[in-house]
């Protein structure tokens, strides 16, 4: 299942109402309003209001990032970090290389 992907900016469209637990939640509309957020600044928001900074390991948030790509494959969409920072993909846009996917939390490119 691919997702539609929005006519103005050509990213893909997650459907409302997708319950998430908060920090996969505030990750996914971090993405999804700032494309290209680097892995820092995405640490940053995700974890403002906590009073330690968040976890200083980055691990940390790859973690999550995986965790949310297994939740949301279903929808055709993935969160992908990169050069570029990260921004939300349509599974389409996947290589079918096997690493990537298992980076992906399992999103298969078909």
């Amino acid at each position: 299942m691919a997702a539609a992907l929005c006519p103005c900016c050509g990213q893909p469209i997650v459907p409302a109402g997708l319950a998430l637990p908060p920090t996969k939640q505030r990750i996914l509309d971090t993405v999804r309003r700032r494309p290209g957020v680097t892995a820092e600044e995405l640490r940053e928001i995700v974890w403002a209001d906590d009073p330690a900074g968040g976890p200083e390991d980055r691990k940390v948030l790859y973690v999550h990032v995986h965790q949310l790509n297994k939740l949301i494959a279903p929808l055709g969409v993935a969160v992908r970090g990169g050069s570029n920072g990260y921004r939300l993909i349509s599974t389409r846009e996947v290589s079918c290389i096997p690493q990537e996917r298992a980076q992906l939390g399992g999103v298969r490119s078909e």
